[in-house]
C-alpha cells in the first residue's frame, strides 16, 4: 500500500475509534432524563409509603403479645410515624382516609368509630 493510503486508513480508524469512545462516554456519563428521574422518584416514594402503611397496619392488628419497650413489640413504629409525619404533605388524598383510620386505632386502641 502506498504511504498515503496507510495514513488515510489510520486516520479513518482513529476517527472511528474516537467517535465510538465519545458515544460510549456520553451514554455512561450523561444525566438521567428529567422525566425518567421524576418517574423513578415517584416509584421510590410509592414504595416507601407502601412500607410505612404495611408497618402501620401490622401494628394496629390486634394481637395478644406482651408489650416490650416504648412502642410495644413494634420497633419500626417510631421510624414509620416519623416518616409519615415528615412526608404527610405528599400523601395522596385517596390514602388519607385509610391512614386516618389506622391512626385512630393506634391512638385510641380501636375505641373510635371509623369515619
Amino acid at each position: 500500500m502506498p504511504d498515503n493510503d496507510r495514513k488515510k486508513t489510520r486516520k479513518d480508524m482513529m476517527l472511528k475509534t474516537r467517535e465510538e469512545v465519545n458515544a460510549d462516554y456520553k451514554v455512561v456519563s450523561s444525566d438521567q432524563d428529567p422525566q425518567e428521574r421524576r418517574k423513578m422518584q415517584s416509584q421510590t416514594f410509592s414504595a416507601v409509603f407502601q412500607t410505612f402503611f404495611r408497618i402501620l397496619k401490622h401494628t394496629v392488628q390486634p394481637k395478644s403479645e406482651a408489650v416490650h419497650g416504648a412502642f410495644g413489640s413494634h420497633p419500626l413504629l417510631d421510624p414509620c410515624l416519623n416518616g409519615i409525619g415528615k412526608f404527610a404533605h405528599l400523601i395522596d388524598l385517596d390514602f388519607m382516609a385509610d391512614l386516618m383510620q389506622c391512626m385512630r386505632k393506634l391512638a385510641g386502641n380501636g375505641s373510635f368509630p371509623a369515619w
